[in-house]
C-alpha cells in the first residue's frame, strides 16, 4: 500500500525524550507504509529545534496485538482528526493521527487492509507466500486430468 500522510503522536512513554536526555523526538510527521510482512512509519519530529533527524518506527503485521480507533487534537492544529492507536506484542506502541489530506474513507481502508493481513484468509495470504507477487488477485494455478481422452 502505498504511504499515506500521518503524525506519529506522543504515546505517554519517556521513549520520546530521545537518546540520553536529547531533544523530543515525538511528535513527528511523515508517512505510514503497509507491506505484506511490516508495518512503517517514517518522518520528522515536529519540532524545528531538533534538526533533520529522521523517526522510523515498525513492527511486524503478524505481532500486532490491539488496534483501537482514537480522536486526536494536535498541537498545530485546531480540530479534532481520526487516528489509530495500535499495540504489538514486542512492546510497541503506535499512536498515528492521520493528517487532514487523507480523506476519512482512504483511513478506514487502510484499517480494513491491515486487519486483511493481520488475518489472512489462507495459509497462501500470508506474507511468506506472497513474495514476488503483485497486489492483484493471485490466480489459482490449473490442474491437469491424467485421463481426459477418457471424457
Amino acid at each position: 500500500m502505498d504511504g499515506m500522510r500521518v503524525h506519529l503522536i506522543l504515546d505517554g512513554r519517556e521513549e520520546a525524550t530521545g537518546h540520553m536526555g536529547g531533544p523530543p523526538l515525538l511528535p513527528a510527521e511523515g508517512a505510514i507504509f503497509l507491506t505484506t510482512y511490516r508495518l512503517i512509519f517514517k518522518g520528522t519530529p515536529s519540532d524545528a529545534l531538533v534538526g533533520e533527524q529522521i523517526v522510523t518506527r515498525s513492527f511486524p503485521i503478524a505481532s500486532l496485538t490491539k488496534e483501537k480507533r482514537i480522536s486526536v487534537t494536535l498541537p498545530m492544529d485546531q480540530f479534532v482528526q481520526e487516528g489509530l492507536q495500535l499495540r504489538s506484542c514486542t512492546f510497541q506502541l503506535m499512536k498515528i493521527a492521520f493528517d487532514e489530506e487523507v480523506a476519512s474513507d482512504l483511513a478506514e481502508s487502510f484499517r480494513k487492509h491491515l486487519h486483511k493481513l493481520r488475518f489472512p484468509q489462507h495459509v497462501q495470504g500470508t506474507f511468506a507466500f506472497t513474495v514476488g507477487q503483485s497486489g492483484k488477485l493471485v490466480l489459482e494455478p490449473k490442474t491437469k486430468d491424467k485421463n481426459q481422452s477418457l471424457k
